[in-house]
């Protein structure tokens, strides 16, 4: 059997979903117990963990008692992904490499029965989602899974407009007119536009999954395909 290596951006919102920073149990158990039987087959995975509403309680803090600079917020998310990456590591321990990644740059020695390698954020500037992108690069695997709390793409903030359209398949220079070009900390997009310029210079593909949707998931392992939105050169 072949063994396949993934690369996960595993959104921030599946594992600390609440504005108090509480963490998601259910689904991190739900999450482990769908990547075990894969593991146990030999697969490797990267997975990226975001700063979901921790991160989001901390520079609300930041900004409620400080005027702190961009690179300031960025910093504090950051920290807070490490706080969810050290969390993922452990949830996987007999599998994981023993550090977290910090960069997708530096230099790790890992043996074969180091299946997952867990990172976080890396510099202000951007956020996990390009981390996900340069391990892809770094490591010659071909897309990056975004799992997140959206399925797809939308034509536009459908949380706002009711005629907001799911796309299911676009090319990055779409993508890109779609999200723009410049990073904010905290932002919400699907897939942040620097993220979406390294994809597009590596030209790695990114499937934007349900993360919820773990069927769906588990669906592509399998078979290369699930509902979402396809994001190519």
């Amino acid at each position: 059997m072949q063994k396949n290596t993934y690369v996960l951006s595993l959104g921030g919102s599946l594992i600390a979903p609440s504005p108090a920073g509480t963490l998601n149990t259910e689904y991190l158990a739900r999450f482990r117990a769908t990547l075990r039987p894969f593991l146990e087959d030999g697969h490797r995975f990267f997975i990226i963990a975001g700063g979901g509403k921790t991160a989001r309680l901390y520079q609300n803090t930041l900004e409620e008692l400080t005027s702190p600079p961009n690179d300031t917020l960025d910093w504090m998310g950051i920290y807070a992904t490490h706080l969810n990456s050290h969390l993922i590591r452990m949830l996987f321990s007999e599998y994981a490499y023993p550090e977290i990644i910090t960069s997708p740059f530096q230099e790790y020695h890992y043996g074969k029965e180091h299946q997952i390698i867990v990172s976080g954020g890396w510099h202000p500037g951007n956020s996990t989602d390009f981390v996900a992108t340069s391990l892809a690069g770094e490591n010659d695997v071909g897309f990056v899974l975004n799992l997140s709390n959206i399925q797809y793409a939308y034509t536009k903030d459908p949380d706002t407009y009711e005629d907001a359209e799911p796309i299911y398949d676009m090319t990055w220079e779409e993508f890109q007119e779609l999200v723009g070009d410049e990073w904010t900390p905290g932002s919400s997009v699907p897939f942040d536009p620097a993220a979406s310029r390294r994809a597009h210079d590596l030209g790695l593909e990114v499937r934007l999954l349900d993360g919820e949707n773990l069927e769906n998931f588990t669906q592509f392992l399998h078979t290369g395909e699930a509902e979402g939105t396809r994001i190519h050169p």
